[in-house]
């Protein structure tokens, strides 16, 4: 498992794509990242930016028994300029597709792995509604504006302590016990003896 000093399996170099107001996509060489834009989501053509980062250069670590497993930046430019604050007027969908390491880190169980986006406001890590196809081995989730995102296996929510259960100890009944009925003794009469 990852942890925020080790490197981690990411895509090799960035990727943008311009999109227009009918939409559009930007996936990386790898095929290991994608995001989607709905048609309507810009009001003009917007350039997008996907660049692989680090834990180190994170603006945060993650939440304690969390591990990142790649870290990344989305962002939006117009005219050259980039829009830290660029809101998309229809959600936009990533997609991640999972490498062999990003499984094994997450127990082979894809429920482990969220995809988290950073809020500066909040100077926090927040998970997003993370989708998760088993067969296609993708994690997506959808977002409306950009900045620093993870793709984080989230600790295992350890079992729940087992309630203690009560049983009964029953109460001791007295069992009866048969005593025989008595039986007569015969008691010896005196013979009268002759005189």
């Amino acid at each position: 498992i990852a942890t925020p000093g080790t490197p981690q399996a990411t895509p090799t170099g960035g990727a943008s794509a311009t999109i227009n107001t009918e939409g559009g996509e930007l996936r990386t060489s790898d095929g290991l990242f994608a995001a989607t834009v709905p048609a309507a989501a810009v009001p003009r053509p917007v350039a997008i930016k996907y660049a692989p980062g680090s834990a180190q250069a994170a603006p945060a670590p993650p939440a304690p028994g969390n591990t990142f497993l790649r870290v990344f930046t989305l962002r939006a430019s117009l005219d050259g300029n980039d829009q830290p604050s660029f809101d998309f007027a229809r959600p936009v969908t990533i997609h991640i597709k999972l490498t062999d390491s990003e499984v094994n880190a997450a127990g082979g169980n894809l429920a482990r792995l969220s995809i988290q986006h950073y809020y500066a406001a909040g100077a926090a890590w927040l998970d997003l509604p993370t989708s998760r196809d088993e067969a296609e081995r993708t994690v997506s989730a959808q977002v409306r504006s950009f900045s620093w995102f993870a793709l984080v296996a989230v600790a295992p929510t350890p079992a729940p302590a087992p309630t203690p259960t009560f049983t009964p100890v029953p109460k001791p009944t007295a069992t009866p016990i048969a005593i025989p009925p008595a039986t007569p003794t015969p008691t010896p009469l005196p013979v009268p003896v002759p005189k």
